[in-house]
C-alpha cells in the first residue's frame, strides 16, 4: 500500500499524473494520497517523487538512477532476446545457490497483469532426481515387489516361476503417491469426475506439475479427515463453523456408495439438530428433498 506524507508533500502532482489506474486523489489542501482500492502496488509513484513523500513499506528502496547502470544498448538487448535458447539438454551439474538467487531475481522482477504477481518459484534440489524420474515416466516400483520377484526366479523352476511372478504382479497394489498419480492423470484425461469419459485433445501432463505444488501449498495446514457425516457433522457443530454438505443427489445420479432414501432422512436429522454452525446444502430439486427440507431454508 502506497503512503504518501502530506508533511512532505509539495503538490507537484507528478505521482497522479503518472499513475496507470488513477488511484491518486488531490486533497483540497493541494496534497496527494492513494486510494489504495484502486492502487495495484506498481511502486511508480515512489520511484518518481522528488522530495520523497511517496513510499511503499513492503517495497524495498529503489535505486537511485545511474546512466552508467541502467543504459542498455538497444541492441544488445534484441540480440540477446534474439539468439536466446532453450536446449533442455541438462548436464546434471549443481547450480551455484548465487545463480540461482539471480535467476529468481530476474523472475521476480518480471511484469504481471495488473501487477497481480501471481507467479511463484520453486527450487528443487534433493528432490530434482524424483522429479526427473515422474517426468520421464520412470517411476519408482512398489515396496518390495522387485525383491519378491527376483526371490520368485531363484527359487522355483521356470513353469512355478512364472505363475507366481503373474500372481505377484497382479496382486501388487500401488502405493499411496503412485496411486494418487494415477487417479490425477485419469482426471485431467477425462471429461469429468467419473473418468468415464474421454477426449481425443492432446493433454500434457507435465504441464500441471505447477498446479500440484499450488494445491499442496494452499493445503499445507488443512486437515482432511475420512469420517462419515454421522460423525463429522455433530463433532463440528460449532459457533464460527460453516458445515458445506454435498449429499449424493437423490434419484438423480449413480454413485459408488450407496446413499438411500434412509441416509437423506438421517442427514436431514442431523443437519436440523445443528445449534451453533452454519449449515449450507447442496442438493438437486427433487419432491422429495423438498418436502424432506420444507422449512429449513432461510
Amino acid at each position: 500500500m502506497v503512503i504518501i506524507d502530506s508533511t512532505r508533500c509539495t503538490g507537484c502532482g507528478q505521482c497522479a499524473k503518472n499513475c496507470a489506474v488513477h488511484a491518486i486523489i488531490r486533497e483540497e489542501d493541494g496534497t496527494y494520497r492513494c486510494n489504495s482500492g484502486w492502487c495495484f502496488a506498481c511502486g511508480q509513484c515512489v520511484a518518481l517523487c522528488p522530495v520523497g513523500a511517496a513510499s511503499m513499506p513492503e517495497l524495498e528502496e529503489p535505486l537511485p538512477y545511474d546512466s552508467a547502470a541502467f543504459d542498455l544498448d538497444p541492441h544488445v538487448l534484441l540480440n540477446a532476446m534474439r539468439f536466446r535458447r532453450s536446449i533442455r539438454q541438462f548436464t546434471g551439474e549443481k547450480v551455484p545457490r548465487e545463480e540461482l538467487e539471480l535467476l529468481l531475481e530476474a523472475g521476480r522482477c518480471a511484469p504481471t497483469s495488473s501487477n497481480s504477481q501471481s507467479v511463484g518459484f520453486t527450487v528443487l534440489d534433493q528432490e530434482f532426481e524424483a522429479l526427473r524420474r515422474f517426468l520421464r515416466q520412470k517411476e519408482p516400483d512398489a515396496p518390495y515387489l522387485r525383491e519378491e520377484l527376483e526371490l520368485c526366479q531363484k527359487r522355483f523352476p521356470p513353469p512355478e516361476a512364472e505363475e507366481l511372478t503373474q500372481v505377484l504382479l497382479d496382486r501388487a497394489s500401488l502405493w499411496d503417491v503412485k496411486r494418487a498419480a494415477a487417479y490425477y492423470k485419469v482426471i485431467r484425461y477425462s471429461y469429468g469426475a467419473g473418468g468415464g469419459s474421454f477426449g481425443g485433445q492432446a493433454t500434457d501432463i507435465r504441464r500441471t506439475i505447477g498446479q500440484i505444488w499450488a494445491c499442496s501449498r494452499r493445503l499445507g495446514d488443512v486437515v482432511i479427515e475420512n469420517l462419515s457425516y454421522e460423525t463429522i457433522i455433530p463433532r463440528y457443530d460449532g459457533a464460527g463453523t460453516l458445515l458445506y454438505l454435498d449429499p449424493p443427489y437423490y434419484q438423480a445420479e449413480c454413485y459408488d456408495v450407496p446413499f438411500c432414501l434412509l441416509d437423506h432422512m438421517r442427514l436431514h436429522s442431523l443437519v436440523c439438530g445443528c445449534r451453533n454452525a452454519f449449515v449450507a446444502l447442496s442438493y438437486n430439486d427433487h419432491p422429495v428433498i423438498r418436502e424432506l427440507y420444507q422449512g429449513f431454508w432461510q
